[in-house]
């Protein structure tokens, strides 16, 4: 099911090396449009956050770049060290890192899993459930996915994991 239903999804999905970069390149699914800055809501109003509601569907979805792009005008309108702001943060690095293991970037991959969730964790204090997410699954689920990478010895990986993405929500 889809958070923002109305928001019609961009035309592929970008990964950085292999499809036209969105907005820099004239074939972009976004070139041309022009960038808007989402308003920054407290995190109890999440449900009326359609900036935040349409970056979850994006990731949901696979659109990893994408997803990653709308979190980080967010994380700037929250105050990147507020709580909200470390929050957005760590969705920001687990996209990040997603698009590393799709591409065999898998040390970054690593390096950005384990910064998603710190924020995540730190964002967390204590509470259940934020912004409609239950934290503790999201970061146990992100554990599981990114331990195999956490675990390969130095040198060159043997294998990368599937590009399985945790679902949001």
């Amino acid at each position: 099911p889809r958070w923002c239903p109305h928001a019609a999804l961009p035309a592929y999905r970008h990964v950085p090396s292999v499809t036209p970069h969105p907005v820099t390149d004239p074939r972009g699914h976004s070139h041309g449009q022009a960038e808007s800055s989402p308003p920054d809501l407290p995190p109890e109003a999440w449900r009326d956050n359609e900036a935040y509601l349409w970056a979850i569907d994006l990731y949901n979805q696979g659109y990893l770049w994408e997803s990653h792009e709308v979190w980080e005008g967010l994380w700037r309108a929250a105050g990147r060290g507020s709580r909200q702001g470390q929050f957005y943060q760590g969705l920001i690095f687990n996209s990040a890192a997603q698009l590393k293991v799709l591409t065999g970037r898998l040390r970054g991959a690593a390096t950005h899993g384990q910064r998603s969730l710190h924020r995540l964790e730190h964002a967390a204090a204590g509470e259940d459930v934020y912004m409609g997410l239950s934290l503790p699954s999201l970061t146990a689920a992100l554990r599981t996915y990114y331990a195999p990478l956490w675990e390969t010895p130095p040198g060159p990986p043997r294998t990368k994991p599937p590009c399985l993405i945790p679902r949001l929500g």
